[in-house]
């Protein structure tokens, strides 16, 4: 007797539950480290690297995720079961971050050491590229609708309370050990194996076996072009894509303020490090549960929750600069990012109105490639430029990235989430 995809994935909802938390519980334990990291933060300016470096980091992921997704989808998008894949994305992105781990055992300069880490982590963030349409596509694959905020709630609570645990592990090991090249190699060589083995858990789920073949008489360019005239023509995808601008300017906030608070508001590193991140992961558990485990609000009304944390998080560190202020500021922005974070899948597969989505979550990144990558560098350069005025530098920063937050409300208030799209072609329609 043949199965419903319903019944399916309704009967398995708490192993596919299980399935993506433990991944992202061994994923969590690693993310303070290398994504959106007040850590990489003080380990740069440790080895003398430029705010500009400072900036590079986020820059890496920008470009990795436009310029290598769209290959992952375009190879993997003709398997049926995608868990095997998504495992493998994901153990390919840890590897570059163990064997930076290995090297830091050499007597490197600390101009190499740099050197070195950008290597790495530009290899890193090809491998989240080629992770990361696949990953978003899966998580909400293997859930019906209605169950997928709550599964993806359980997902990132998982995930913050581990993020926390891995915080005051750092907060720790900094405090005892500085940054050292000894501390630096075994978190980093650490982080790879965890990530690694967290993977392999992705091959617990259950998943609908059903082909999208939509697209089956595209090929190569001709994929890629069709993808691309169907993106633009959509205003609504547009609209869509607009409104994270607020998200990626608290990226911006994220990426330098742990340098502000160190360098010049007398912020202790191990707190930096370690008590900054933990106040953000612990706005994110309240904010999973909340707006996803409860589901409360509507889809726009969350992305409007979202800006109004991220907004105030950002209002507090320009108007304040005491070690409280701070926690209270990740705090808000930890929030934001969270709900984003939450919604974000669920959203896109309600535009795209497809069973794999997979093709939108390659091209978005592509479309926004010009500010992903251009505004943290333009932000390293301001800082540069600017380093004798102190923290003014960092104040007018941060409100122009509040604006940014205040502007992307307008397009949020043109996205339409209330009807599914139609699939034909790519799979949108104007709205």
């Amino acid at each position: 007797m043949n199965i419903s995809k319903f019944e399916l994935l309704r009967k398995n909802y708490k192993r596919n539950a299980f399935s993506i938390s433990a991944v992202e519980f061994f994923w969590g334990l690693g993310m303070p480290v290398f994504v959106e990291s007040t850590f990489l933060q003080l380990f740069l300016r440790k080895y003398n690297a430029s705010h500009f470096v400072v900036g590079l980091v986020p820059v890496f992921l920008s470009i990795g995720v436009p310029v290598f997704s769209l290959t992952s989808v375009y190879v993997t998008k003709h398997f049926i079961n995608k868990k095997y894949v998504v495992s493998a994305v994901h153990i390919f992105a840890a590897v570059p971050l163990f064997l930076f781990g290995l090297f830091m055992n050499f007597d490197l300069s600390d101009k190499n050491v740099v050197y070195l880490f950008l290597l790495f982590y530009g290899l890193f963030s090809l491998g989240i590229g080629m992770t990361l349409p696949v990953w978003q596509n899966f998580i909400v694959r293997v859930f019906n609708e209605e169950d997928a905020i709550r599964g993806l709630a359980v997902m990132g609570i998982t995930q913050n309370v581990t993020k926390i645990l891995s915080a005051f592990i750092i907060l720790k090991a900094v405090s005892v050990f500085d940054i050292s090249r000894t501390s630096v190699s075994f978190i980093f060589t650490a982080v790879g194996l965890i990530l690694i083995s967290g993977s392999l858990f992705f091959l617990l789920s259950a998943e609908f076996a059903e082909a999208d073949n939509e697209d089956a008489g595209l090929n190569g360019l001709k994929w890629f072009l069709q993808s691309f005239k169907t993106c633009i023509k959509n205003r609504n995808f547009l609209m869509f894509l607009g409104n994270d601008t607020g998200f990626l300017a608290g990226t911006v906030v994220i990426s330098f303020y742990g340098n502000y608070a160190s360098e010049l508001c007398g912020i202790e590193n191990s707190v930096v490090a370690g008590l900054f991140a933990a106040s953000g992961f612990s706005a994110g558990i309240i904010s999973q549960l909340i707006f996803g485990y409860f589901d409360f609000l509507k889809l726009k009304q969350k992305y409007y929750a979202e800006k109004f944390f991220t907004f105030t998080g950002i209002l507090i560190l320009i108007m304040f600069s005491g070690k409280g202020a701070f926690l209270a500021a990740s705090f808000m922005i930890g929030a934001g990012r969270s709900i984003r974070t939450l919604a974000f899948p669920h959203a896109m597969k309600k535009i795209s109105g497809k069973n794999d989505a997979t093709g939108y979550f390659g091209i978005a990144p592509i479309l926004t490639l010009p500010l992903t990558a251009g505004l943290p560098v333009a932000a390293g350069n301001f800082l540069d430029m600017t380093e004798h005025t102190g923290s003014l530098s960092y104040r007018i920063l941060f409100s122009s990235m509040a604006f940014i937050v205040l502007l992307s409300l307008f397009f949020i208030s043109k996205t339409n989430f209330s009807n599914r799209a139609s699939v034909n072609g790519f799979g949108i329609r104007n709205n």
